[in-house]
């Protein structure tokens, strides 16, 4: 039955049908059907994200609003949410951020050139005391700033 059924299958699709109604009673669409993708923003669980987004931006305009603040907000403007979604957007919001200063911090650190922060500060270390101290070397530093 499974091969019949693939052969239908192939048998529709290269013919182009809108759809076909097999012996067991399936039903095949292809790509002339209503089986494609809908267009239009949604989530993984195909809801639309209209609420988080709202939230975003009354946090972007209110920055230090507390969470039942966001709520009485939104429903002013018609938008009922829940404050356990608040709580979860903030926490995302905050989750980004701290991503995005991991990857600053790990791009910065790239740029130095210095993959062993040990090894600098031995080398540090060696040239204090080539030069005389640490008190000789933070003034040539300082020197060098000017």
């Amino acid at each position: 039955m499974g091969s019949l059924s693939r052969y239908y299958k192939l048998l529709i699709f290269a013919l182009r049908l809108d759809h076909h109604n097999l012996r067991n009673g399936a039903t095949i669409r292809d790509r002339c059907g209503g089986n494609m993708a809908k267009s239009g923003s949604t989530t993984r669980r195909g809801r639309s994200g209209k609420k988080s987004q709202a939230i975003r931006e009354a946090l972007a305009q209110n920055p230090n609003a507390e969470t039942k603040q966001i709520v009485t907000i939104l429903g002013q403007q018609g938008i009922e949410v829940a404050p356990t979604l608040v709580y979860y957007v903030k926490s995302r919001m905050r989750l980004a951020k701290r991503r995005a200063k991991r990857v600053q911090a790990h791009a910065a650190a790239r740029q130095t050139g210095s993959g062993d922060p040990v090894g600098v500060v031995l080398r540090v270390r060696d040239l204090a005391r080539e030069v005389g101290g640490y008190r000789n070397l933070k003034q040539m530093v300082d020197a060098l700033a000017e």
